[in-house]
């Protein structure tokens, strides 16, 4: 867990000071490039792989968890684009895409998910689980919004 605010904190700090793409051709110091877009290429794959591994083991029983994997999988497409640096349809759309994902995400996360599991599972065990899943959305997620506003705009 301490690795991906490190990695949070890595990346977001780089690519402020760096500007808009920090693994651009335009930097003296390759190995920096380089480091940069190792982090972003293992972030992506720790998504990605977190997401088959849950989708493996019967995580996406309800519709309303099959609509989050679809929006993850847009969203993974912006982070592609963004860190391949190809253009992957026009920023227009990616900022429709970052908007409506970001609003997706939150809905998801504090409302609908907890309606979902809310009969499973005890008021005591609501609140800590709530709690939780808000950091690790934070956690892992705030790259990904990252590159998709810096990719959209």
């Amino acid at each position: 867990m301490i690795f991906f605010f490190a990695f949070s904190a890595l990346l977001f700090e780089i690519n402020d000071k760096m500007g808009f793409v920090a693994t651009s051709i335009y930097f003296k110091d390759k190995g920096l490039e380089t480091m940069i877009q190792i982090f972003w290429y293992i972030y992506a794959a720790f998504l990605a792989t977190s997401t088959i591994a849950y989708l493996i083991h019967g995580g996406y029983k309800n519709s309303i968890f099959l609509i989050d994997l679809v929006v993850s999988i847009i969203t993974w497409t912006g982070l592609f684009g963004f860190v391949t640096h190809r253009q992957i349809f026009t920023p227009f759309v990616w900022q429709i895409v970052f908007f409506g994902a970001l609003l997706w995400d939150i809905l998801f996360y504090v409302f609908l998910k907890n309606s979902i599991l809310e009969e499973e599972a005890e008021e005591a065990d609501m609140r800590v689980m709530n709690i939780i899943t808000t950091v690790f959305m934070l956690a892992l997620l705030g790259p990904l919004y990252y590159a998709l506003f810096q990719y959209a705009f």
